[in-house]
């Protein structure tokens, strides 16, 4: 029998990368609210500091309600949020919330979420905000019939969105929800990793809100130059991983995606064509 856990109260995870607390963009803003006494439906009563650096980097010290843990290997987010989800049982606490080290938090961020958690008939099993980089938005988006992401408009008052994600960060995760989806993949442990959590959740039938926030957060997959080799593998790893949860017409669908792809970066971004070309041939050989 699965624990339900309807507490209000949230662990926030910041997943931290080569930098110290002072370059954490949330860690002021998060310190205010730390056990803030308010009216609010969702409070925040934890934070973990996820440091995925060589090295420690942003240990906080002296801070009660706050966990640091050092993972010189760097397990990603999918580490991250796996440790903060025990964490999260162990203090009975019902919600996740998932951070970069990159996302700010702007004021009345947690009332936002409140007023959307309250006006909801059946508990979410995931609360998301707008996230724009600059003025392109980002999150939330649609999976499309190919299973491609497709971000929606934040200007557009109407839009219609049979599987609802998003990026993982400045979200409300459902710790309940969470546990029911089972362990993420192996195979994942940082990009994708978030679509991978809402595409199950859609296929639960659990109940993804928006809440009215706008979230600035950099993206450096919007910037070529900024995406090395490794990330670029590293995506289309985790892309691979989400398709493959579809079924077949989909994955079908997916190797001509893929081709088109090579294509237009041949024509526009030779540099990335043949990084994707390398990359392909590996799973190829793998496979065979």
């Amino acid at each position: 029998m699965t624990l339900q856990y309807h507490s209000d109260g949230v662990v926030a995870v910041v997943v931290v990368y080569e930098r110290n607390l002072e370059r954490v963009r949330c860690w002021a803003e998060l310190l205010s609210l730390l056990n803030l006494s308010d009216s609010n439906e969702l409070r925040l009563k934890h934070i973990l500091v996820y440091d995925n650096s060589a090295t420690p980097q942003a240990e906080p010290f002296l801070i009660s309600n706050c966990s640091y843990i050092h993972n010189p290997k760097n397990g990603g987010t999918s580490a991250a949020y796996t440790y903060a989800l025990k964490l999260a049982q162990d203090l009975k606490l019902g919600w996740l919330l998932l951070l970069d080290h990159d996302t700010e938090i702007p004021k009345k961020f947690f009332d936002s979420a409140s007023i959307a958690l309250a006006a909801s008939i059946v508990r979410p099993a995931a609360l998301l905000p707008w996230v724009v980089d600059g003025e392109r938005s980002v999150s939330p988006a649609c999976i499309t019939w190919m299973g491609s992401i497709k971000p929606i408009i934040r200007k557009n008052k109407v839009f219609q969105c049979r599987n609802l994600t998003g990026i993982a960060s400045a979200s409300f995760v459902d710790s309940t929800s969470l546990k029911m989806i089972g362990p993420l993949p192996a195979s994942l442990w940082l990009d994708y990793v978030d679509h991978w959590i809402f595409l199950n959740f859609n296929k639960l039938d659990k109940k993804i809100v928006i809440f009215n926030a706008v979230v600035q957060h950099e993206l450096s997959v919007f910037q070529r130059s900024a995406v090395s080799r490794e990330r670029l593998f590293s995506i289309l790893d985790g892309e691979l991983v989400f398709v493959n949860s579809f079924s077949w017409h989909i994955r079908f669908i997916y190797s001509f995606r893929l081709g088109f792809r090579l294509v237009r970066n041949m024509l526009f971004h030779p540099g990335s064509a043949l990084d994707m070309f390398a990359w392909m041939i590996a799973k190829l050989s793998r496979s065979s």
